[in-house]
């Protein structure tokens, strides 16, 4: 008796202690297994149950479900859950096709989207920001598959993960990052630990204020003050003593002369 509650206890434990892959894997064999049979709603639901879990799955393991989310969703007649699924499937694959169980109608779906959804992409912009740079993750996810965007620092010899879209690092400072989609799948990576992606190493210059104009150390302040003061009053002195003279030395006109007297017959 004794000894078949230890075995009992010893699967009980290796139940509990199984990887969260292995759960995913039986979601996927639950779900094409269903699809076989027929039972499209059940299948349907193994395979969103998938998805909603928070690790385990792979990018492959998120492409395979995609692509047999279409069929059900085609095959329940629910025609918007089935371009969800292509739209997701081409997001990750813009070369996607659909096995010879898909009809015809979800096969021209396909085709049509094919031409509309733009691939799920990273990019980076970097900004200077004083003695640090802003590094902002830009993400395009038509699908909106993306779960989580981790960007992983290098610290020496380790790696030291960060969460989020934005992020101020040192110049120089080695990161890579990555797309988390459903089941914790690496959707894309910006590098790899191997041949990380690298801040550029840049100063950003401060603000100065622009350099004053020379001065005779040996003038006295007062002086140096008063004289641009006298300068510009002597200027306006000057040119208006020249105006002056210019209008005491100007020729009469001559249509204002006085005439001689004039005959009287």
């Amino acid at each position: 008796m004794r000894a078949a509650l230890v075995v009992v206890w010893v699967a009980v434990a290796v139940e509990l202690l199984a990887s969260p892959a292995s759960a995913q894997t039986n979601l996927l064999e639950d779900g094409r297994r269903l699809f076989r049979r027929g039972d499209f709603e059940a299948a349907a639901q193994a395979y969103d149950r998938a998805l909603d879990a928070r690790e385990g799955l792979s990018r492959a393991d998120v492409l395979a479900i995609q692509h047999d989310l279409a069929l059900v969703r085609a095959a329940l007649r629910d025609d918007a859950g089935a371009e969800r699924a292509l739209t997701a499937l081409l997001s990750l694959d813009a070369a996607a096709t659909l096995d010879d169980r898909a009809p015809p109608s979800l096969g021209r779906t396909l085709e049509r989207l094919r031409a509309e959804v733009v691939p799920l992409s990273l990019a980076e912009d970097e900004t200077p920001a004083g003695a640090e740079t802003v590094l902002t993750i830009r993400v395009v996810d038509p699908a909106s598959l993306v779960r989580e965007v981790r960007v992983e620092l290098r610290e020496g010899d380790a790696w030291t993960p960060r969460v989020g879209t934005e992020h101020r690092l040192s110049p120089g400072t080695a990161y890579v990052v990555s797309a988390i989609g459903p089941g914790g799948a690496v959707l894309l990576t910006l590098g790899a630990h191997g041949a990380p992606r690298t801040l550029a190493a840049r100063a950003v210059p401060l603000r100065e204020d622009p350099p004053l104009a020379p001065t005779d150390p040996t003038e006295p302040r007062s002086d140096r003050r008063a004289w641009p003061w006298v300068v510009g009053v002597g200027a306006v002195v000057l040119a208006s003593v020249g105006v002056a003279l210019a209008i005491a030395l100007r020729p009469n006109d001559v249509r204002t002369q006085p005439t001689g007297p004039m005959p009287i017959p």
